[in-house]
């Protein structure tokens, strides 16, 4: 057994010497960590295993069946590891050739790699050993700074002869790792845990940075899938930053009608709400300005002071949309400007609107339309209004003026008939008194000679009745005095509020309903 005088550097270095590979001592505390652990190789040739290799017995020329012997295909790397069972700090290796002549020619082009899993080729190269051969029999000693669990031999597949390799002996220099020993990636108990995910370091004290699937070497943090869109660098902590009122990947697509024109580089989504006229989670969804254009609403009468205007809607605003909108009925009198009807009407696409105006004035013309605004954050626009529809009501059917003017002709034309008929009348009477006066004279010296005559022939007589005896009853003349429609009286459909005598216009008036064709007739 060795003691700190025989070590180099504080780390015993065996030699070709049998007892000195085994050396273990606590006075440098350091040993071969190696010494009957579990490993595996590329093959096996011969029977040769693994575990040969780290029994502690060298053999001798006469026989190498206290070796190991990796078998591979050609061209294939040969490799060969033991595991320390948990993880180690390394300081150095030492390979023992076989003693058989026939087969010691093959240990050189070598390397040395320390890894944390049994995956040979994940391990790190720690040492590499080049061209000059081990002699029969010798032995090779690299020096491998590193941490780890699993030590590994490896001869790249670029010889012929690679198939083929003799590790009589495999021994590790180095010690177990406490806790607070533990290298970047490992943690707990002889550094048998590896971090968590989303963490690395040593202790595993780092957070990981923005990298795919929370993927990050526990051992210095590099995203091994990538980083999520929006970051950049080895570890994914660097944030893309856009201009403002751009955002993407590579800064080239324009954020939505946000408010300060502020929006997430990573969805667009806009921090501090949309500008008027615009909805949605990115602000690009636009409340349109409407338009009536080329529509011309409908006109009903009520009676003589009220009409029903009505009108489709617009087609183009999408239902979800339609909180945003309305219309509003407007008129005018003659040349006048346009005034308008309360109240406003909600858009609702299911329906035609209708609204009832009354106190209108016959005799007046009248123009209506219909404007159509959008409405956000207090804010009213109004849009192309419809087109306009006229009517004058004292010209339509049915208006009092119209038919005052036809009882006015009416009651003319009766006064004069009235008067020729009296006029003749009292002619004709006239001319049948002075007729009647002559017919009598005659009359009665005609009943004298009859009378005579009578009494001559000895015959009674009887008097023909006198025409001035008969009694003629007149048929009273049935009046056609025309009704005088002035003097009808339309009543205002009226809500009980004062109207304003000085401005009759201003008394112009509107409810909105739902109106039945039966109540129009």
């Amino acid at each position: 057994m060795g003691t700190c005088s025989e070590c180099k550097d504080g780390f015993p270095r065996p030699n070709d010497q049998p007892d000195r590979f085994k050396w273990g001592g606590p006075e440098c505390q350091t040993g071969n960590v190696a010494y009957n652990k579990g490993g595996d190789q590329s093959g096996v040739y011969g029977g040769l295993v693994s575990s040969k290799g780290v029994d502690g017995i060298l053999g001798d020329s006469s026989s190498q069946s206290n070796c190991a012997h990796p078998a591979n295909n050609r061209g294939v790397a040969a490799w060969f590891y033991v595991d320390l069972e948990n993880v180690h700090q390394i300081y150095n290796v030492t390979i023992y050739n076989t003693f058989n002549v026939r087969g010691s020619y093959r240990m050189f082009d070598f390397s040395i790699r320390v890894g944390n899993t049994s995956d040979v080729d994940e391990h790190a190269e720690c040492a590499h050993y080049g061209r000059e051969l081990v002699r029969q029999g010798g032995d090779v000693t690299l020096d491998c700074s590193a941490r780890g669990r699993y030590v590994s031999f490896r001869r790249e597949g670029n010889y012929n002869d690679v198939n083929y390799v003799t590790i009589c002996e495999f021994v590790v220099i180095g010690h177990p790792l406490t806790t607070a020993e533990c290298p970047a990636g490992r943690t707990g108990t002889f550094c048998l845990n590896v971090c968590d995910a989303g963490s690395f370091g040593v202790g595993c004290s780092e957070e990981c940075g923005h990298c795919k699937n929370d993927l990050c070497s526990a051992v210095d943090g590099r995203c091994s899938d990538g980083c999520e869109l929006w970051f950049l660098g080895d570890r994914c902590n660097e944030k893309l930053n856009c201009d403002v009122g751009f955002f993407g990947v590579n800064c080239d697509e324009e954020c939505g009608r946000c408010q300060n024109s502020a929006c997430s580089v990573v969805d667009s989504h806009c921090l501090d709400g949309c500008q008027t006229w615009f909805i949605g989670d990115l602000c690009k969804q636009e409340i349109v300005l409407p338009s009536l254009r080329g529509l011309y609403p409908g006109l009903r009468r009520v009676n003589s002071s009220a009409i029903v205007l009505s009108w489709n809607q617009d087609s183009q605003i999408p239902d979800e949309h339609s909180q945003y909108y309305g219309y509003t009925a407007a008129f005018a009198v003659g040349s006048a400007g346009f005034q308008d009807v309360s109240p406003n009407v909600a858009h609702d696409s299911s329906i035609t609107n209708q609204i009832i105006i009354w106190n209108i004035h016959p005799n007046d013309e009248y123009h209506f339309k219909v404007r159509i605004y959008r409405e956000m954050d207090g804010r009213i626009e109004y849009g192309w209004p419809s087109e306009t529809i006229s009517v004058h009501l004292g010209q339509t059917g049915g208006d009092s003026a119209k038919w005052k003017t036809i009882a006015t002709v009416f009651s003319v034309l009766f006064g004069l008939l009235a008067l020729a008929v009296v006029t003749f009348s009292a002619l004709w009477f006239y001319r049948r008194g002075q007729s009647k006066n002559s017919n009598q004279g005659c009359k009665r010296d005609d009943r004298d000679a009859g009378q005579s005559s009578a009494t001559r022939n000895g015959q009674a007589s009887t008097p023909a009745p006198s025409p001035g005896d008969a009694s003629y009853v007149n048929v009273p003349q049935v009046s056609k005095k025309p009704v005088d429609e002035s003097s009808r009286q339309y009543e205002a459909l009226d809500d009980g509020r004062p109207k304003d005598d000085q401005d009759p216009y201003t008394a112009i008036e509107g409810v909105y309903q739902d109106i039945n064709d039966a109540e129009l007739t």
